[in-house]
């Protein structure tokens, strides 16, 4: 599989990444100017099945970059800044600035549009199709994922037709595999690991804004009002009827709305706060100081809720 990004007109070309060389891991970065009218800077990071491109272009005159993908690919891509526009062969014309994209399909090729003074930075994750499948295939949340289905059943999806908003864990990400500084020789193994991580957040939130799609804006509303005032009221959070009364939505609906957008109970959830909060009190607070701090009615029972949740003692933690 090849990448290939050239400038239309001049035909100068930026960067060619060659995917069916020998494996193991390489590093590149390419700056160069045309005149005083370009300047273009890549870091490549890619090894016989995937490649990471993190790429800046400044224009001080209208451009166009012909990018292309010879090969079967799914690609991650993401601008987060420019004015760029797809010329040819897509629904959406406008490349959307804050959103991250998913794309499965073959023997691509787009001509993009750069319009004058609009500095362009770019991220874009090429995966080879089986390279892809076999990372993700024994994830235990693969089976609800309808892009990987997708991919594997063999229904391409093209530029524009997978798009959610990007959020801070997928940026954080995005931006730990581009710009990764490990040697060579460990590139694969913490590619394998921050991939995974990359594609379980996007399932997530894409799940959760579909989700969000279905309930009526006024129920969803209520619903993001509820988990709100609990995270202002953990420590000694209301009863679920309580709550209900609060955010005015009948506790069948706050029940079964809050499980499915936050994938755990009300009562997991104020547990899972009141834990984190513990987690940061315990190396300046005895067990006695932040049982009272959380709201515990005693000790013991802070200490069994504590063990249960993350299979240890408080004590425990700060021996290690």
């Amino acid at each position: 599989m090849y990448v290939q990004s050239r400038l239309k007109g001049s035909g100068r070309l930026l960067f060619e990444v060659n995917l069916n060389g020998p494996k193991g891991f390489s590093t590149k970065k390419i700056a160069s100017n045309q005149g005083s009218s370009t300047s273009t800077s890549f870091l490549l990071q890619y090894d016989s099945d995937c490649c990471a491109i993190d790429g800046k272009i400044t224009n001080k005159k209208d451009i166009t970059d012909v990018f292309g993908i010879d090969g079967e690919y799914v690609q991650v891509s993401f601008v987060s800044k420019g004015k760029s526009k797809i010329q040819k062969t897509i629904k959406k014309e406008h490349i959307e600035i804050g959103c991250i994209q998913l794309t499965y399909s073959k023997n691509s090729c787009w001509e993009i549009f750069m319009p004058k003074n609009k500095p362009t930075h770019y991220i874009s994750i090429i995966l080879k199709r089986d390279f892809y499948l076999d990372l993700l295939r024994e994830e235990t949340w693969i089976g609800n994922s309808q892009f990987y289905g997708k991919v594997k059943k063999g229904s391409y999806i093209e530029m524009g037709e997978h798009t959610i908003p990007i959020s801070f864990p997928l940026h954080r990400v995005l931006q730990q595999i581009c710009l990764c500084d490990f040697p060579d020789s460990y590139k694969k193994d913490y590619f394998k690991t921050k991939l995974k991580e990359l594609f379980l957040i996007h399932h997530i939130q894409h799940y959760q804004n579909n989700f969000e799609l279905e309930i009526p804006p006024d129920i969803l509303k209520k619903i993001k009002l509820a988990k709100l005032y609990l995270d202002a009221h953990y420590v000694h959070p209301p009863t679920i009827k309580q709550l209900s009364r609060k955010v005015l939505l009948n506790e069948l609906q706050l029940k079964k709305y809050f499980k499915a957008m936050y994938h755990t109970p009300i009562r997991g959830y104020v547990i899972r706060l009141k834990m984190q909060k513990a987690r940061m009190l315990i190396e300046n607070h005895t067990v006695n100081e932040i049982a009272n701090i959380l709201g515990y009615k005693s000790p013991s029972h802070f200490i069994k809720t504590y063990k249960k949740h993350y299979g240890h003692t408080p004590k425990q933690i700060l021996k290690d």
